[in-house]
């Protein structure tokens, strides 16, 4: 709701990610749907991509994939890459 006039006003967004592989690469599709009444718009983002455990605790991830604007009939092709630090499997306190 706005609050300026009170108009309900939605937004939803679907998405699903599927991991196949082993502990250090795993593979990843992804698929997600936006819709906003707010901005007046649909669209669909498609992704592949492949993340790999360099070491414990670090990790690249690697996707690509298409959004697409049904509303305006156009799409982009979008890449990201990430590096993350996470918390270490082992930490060696045995």
């Amino acid at each position: 709701r706005t609050p300026l006039d009170s108009v309900w006003q939605a937004d939803l967004t679907l998405n699903g990610r599927v991991f196949v592989g082993a502990k250090g690469v795993k593979g990843v599709v992804e698929g997600q749907y936006q819709m906003s009444q707010r901005e007046n718009s649909q669209e669909w983002l498609g992704t592949m991509g492949v993340e790999i455990g360099v070491m414990d605790g670090l990790w690249m991830h690697f996707y690509a994939g298409y959004n697409h604007n049904m509303d305006l009939g156009q799409g982009n092709l979008v890449t990201n890459f990430n590096l993350l630090l996470t918390l270490p499997e082992n930490f060696g306190l045995n």
